[in-house]
């Protein structure tokens, strides 16, 4: 995933995630708690992995949004 951010960070901030469930719980996924900020000073990438439960289960739907960023 990419999070775009409104106002350029000096290169290398990290971007604090936050984690807020719908239809999933935190056991549905391994959370990434930070992205750093790339070279172009607006896009922070980071991955969110998917944890395979024995259940049968719709659509989970969970929202990542930026809590905080630290400059570097």
């Amino acid at each position: 995933y990419t999070v775009t951010l409104s106002d350029p960070a000096p290169v290398g901030s990290i971007v604090t995630l936050a984690y807020s469930y719908t239809t999933a719980s935190g056991d549905d996924i391994t959370e990434t708690t930070q992205a750093v900020v790339g070279a172009d000073g607006v896009t922070a990438t980071f991955t969110i992995d998917t944890v395979d439960d024995v259940y049968a289960e719709g659509d989970e739907v969970f929202r990542v949004s930026v809590s905080g960023i630290v400059d570097s």
